[in-house]
């Protein structure tokens, strides 16, 4: 079979792409401490090499090839060429993408009926504060973690901001193929 070498189409510049990539670049600069995006990082085990998730509903609308240009161009910019060059993957996924390939098993659940009104809004408010989905329209937002620790401080902090009606329960999901 004939080798052939593929050579990566640069992105199209464009004042949205850029935009995207200013602020993955703000958030490997200044991490925040909860919110999207969440940026996961991973050595590999018997490699030298990182494999990097960036978990981020803004990348809904772009395709895997411009999510992958954008996270490669924003580790270029803060952390130089060298450490891009230990990047051997780099995906972008939203929320519920995460979820459905196990890289954020864990998930808040909460009880729908205690949600209306202003209580509604409250809970809103919060959950976009820790990072929270709204891409599956028909369900509830989706707030994800990849730990236990993540979620149960999520839960702490929810619940200093929030009515002490509102209880929050950490539900793992099944792992992919089970």
């Amino acid at each position: 079979m004939p080798r052939r070498t593929i050579h990566p189409n640069e992105p199209q510049a464009s004042p949205q792409f850029d935009g995207l990539v200013r602020e993955l670049v703000e958030e490997l600069s200044h991490p925040k401490e909860l919110g999207q995006p969440l940026i996961l990082e991973r050595p590999l085990e018997y490699a030298p090499g990182l494999q990097v998730h960036v978990v981020w509903d803004k990348f809904a609308e772009w395709s895997d090839e411009d999510r992958t240009n954008a996270i490669l161009d924003a580790y270029t910019r803060v952390e130089g060429a060298a450490a891009r060059d230990q990047i051997v993957l780099a995906s972008g996924l939203t929320v519920p993408e995460a979820g459905d390939l196990g890289l954020l098993p864990v998930r808040l659940a909460w009880h729908p009926r205690l949600v209306t009104g202003e209580t509604a809004e409250l809970l809103a408010g919060a959950l976009r504060q820790e990072g929270a989905s709204w891409l599956r329209p028909r369900l509830a937002p989706e707030l994800r973690f990849s730990t236990d620790i993540d979620a149960d401080a999520a839960i702490e902090r929810l619940t200093k901001k929030l009515p002490s009606e509102f209880r929050f329960v950490v539900v793992h999901d099944a792992s992919p193929g089970q």
